[in-house]
């Protein structure tokens, strides 16, 4: 049981640091990610509320997945 708090902990401590990063690198990224992943929204919705194209969503998504990866990621595994 207290393995499993911990590993919450550690979840929920590591989330908050991405979307604070996110939100101070690029809002747009940000609402992209609160509006997938925690709101459910489909690209079309996200497109019409940010006044983007579906394909600019696809874009700034792809990238943003591209800077968490590397700038995130990697260096959270390198403190390690």
């Amino acid at each position: 049981y207290n393995d499993d708090m911990a590993q919450m902990m550690v979840h929920k401590e590591f989330t908050g640091k991405i979307l604070n990063s996110l939100k101070t690198k690029n809002i747009d990224w940000y609402e992209i990610v609160i509006r997938t992943y925690v709101m459910g929204e489909n690209d079309e919705e996200i497109a019409r509320a940010l006044g983007i194209t579906i394909g600019n969503v696809r874009t700034k998504r792809h990238r943003m997945m591209e800077w968490t990866e590397t700038e995130i990621i990697s260096q959270e595994y390198d403190s390690l």
